[in-house]
């Protein structure tokens, strides 16, 4: 299931190669496999296991 999820992601990389570098929040890891995007996580925690890391369920939640 989760597969299905990243298929978009993966579609989106083959079309544009140069994004695949791209580290939008500065945190060391490329947003391609970046679980949390524009907000610095380097640990990548995902504690409920959605795909969306720690750092951006707390902003979500207001917490």
């Amino acid at each position: 299931m989760r597969a299905l999820r990243l298929l978009p992601l993966a579609l989106v990389l083959l079309a544009s190669p140069a994004l695949a570098d791209e580290d939008s929040d500065g945190d060391g890891i490329f947003d391609a496999a970046d679980n949390c995007t524009f907000t610095f996580n380097t640990d990548q925690m995902d504690g409920d296991g959605d795909g969306v890391g720690n750092a951006c369920d707390c902003a979500a939640s207001g917490a």
